[in-house]
């Protein structure tokens, strides 16, 4: 029997809620849920939510990377880290009722204002998965930046440091059109999602399933045809030509529009960067951060049997060991 921390389907529900925003107002302590700490009322667009408080260690803040509302693995992780180990999730940063997506750079700021709520000074002790690895790293940089400490900067299987090269040409492509017919800079980026869209539809059946199921039961329409008719149908071309709100639901896009103009720093600490065992992230993109980070204190782990997706579900106990050791060797028992 798993060692994982068991919960009523009442309580699943409630915490799955807190993590992805729909209960702003409650954190989870020990299995309790409280009041909200200070650095989860800062900002609608990012917040904080205490996992765990207990513990003499110092706080680990981990950015979960997680856009689909399914990062209620935390609390697992949390868990198997052991019951002195503070754990803090920081999530995805929310562009919602934003005309653009702030830069990279912006959103790893936004993060450590929230991470400063609870933590004030260093040494930290900060980690990431995927997307949210490489607003871990910008973060670190800021934080040296600033002469603070950064003991612990752990990524997991990180998002291209540098952005595809298709995904680059694409915007650089838009961009020029965009400039010609003096378009804003949101009609570009509803452009450049709509092709990002367009691709996926053309090439992965699941994404057009997923696309005209997401339209058919979620995207409610008001119009003269469908006015109040809940549930409503739309028909293929609408899966093939979404409207703006439905394009800016979608995270990757939204963020990788923002990744493209990023340019990481060199970091001068240690980094230590955990990946999967079957390569599934490409391979390139694994070159990119090691031509990056050349000539800087790198440590790496891979986990085998695993994939991307598998770190954080079935294989979550061998990442949680990976990460444990990672803790003990950085003195996170230091207060």
């Amino acid at each position: 029997m798993s060692d994982a921390p068991q919960f009523s389907e009442a309580k699943r529900t409630l915490l799955e809620k807190c993590l992805r925003g729909d209960l702003p107002q409650t954190a989870r302590n020990n299995g309790v849920i409280t009041q909200p700490t200070k650095a989860e009322t800062i900002d609608h667009h990012e917040r904080v939510t205490a996992i765990q408080t207990g513990g003499s260690k110092r706080p680990f803040f981990y950015l979960h990377g997680d856009w689909t509302h399914r990062a209620f693995y935390c609390f697992n992780l949390a868990h198997d880290l052991g019951p002195d180990q503070p754990f803090y999730a920081l999530e995805t940063y929310s562009f919602d009722g934003l005309p653009l997506p702030p830069r990279i750079e912006d959103i790893a700021a936004a993060h450590l204002k929230a991470l400063r709520a609870v933590q004030p000074e260093g040494p930290y002790l900060i980690g990431g998965w995927c997307n949210g690895a490489l607003i871990a790293y910008e973060m670190a940089c800021q934080l040296h930046a600033e002469g603070q400490t950064v003991d612990l900067l752990v990524m997991l299987d990180p998002e291209p440091g540098v952005a595809r090269v298709r995904l680059k040409v694409t915007r650089g492509l838009i961009t020029l059109l965009g400039g010609l017919l003096r378009l804003s800079k949101g009609k570009q980026l509803d452009w450049c999602l709509w092709v990002l869209h367009l691709y996926k539809y053309l090439r992965w059946p699941q994404w057009r399933e997923k696309t005209t199921g997401h339209l058919a039961t979620d995207i409610r329409v008001e119009s003269k045809r469908g006015r109040g008719r809940k549930g409503f149908a739309l028909p293929r071309f609408d899966a093939i030509f979404p409207g703006t709100e439905v394009l800016r639901q979608y995270y990757p896009g939204m963020f990788r529009w923002r990744l493209v103009e990023y340019k990481p720093r060199l970091y001068p600490g240690k980094i230590t960067i955990i990946w999967n065992g079957e390569g599934d992230f490409l391979e390139f993109d694994r070159v990119e951060w090691f031509k990056l980070l050349k000539g800087q204190d790198i440590e790496v782990h891979v986990i085998p049997d695993t994939t991307h997706e598998t770190l954080k579900a079935a294989n979550l106990p061998a990442l949680s060991g990976c990460l444990r050791t990672c803790l003990s060797q950085e003195g996170a028992s230091l207060v």
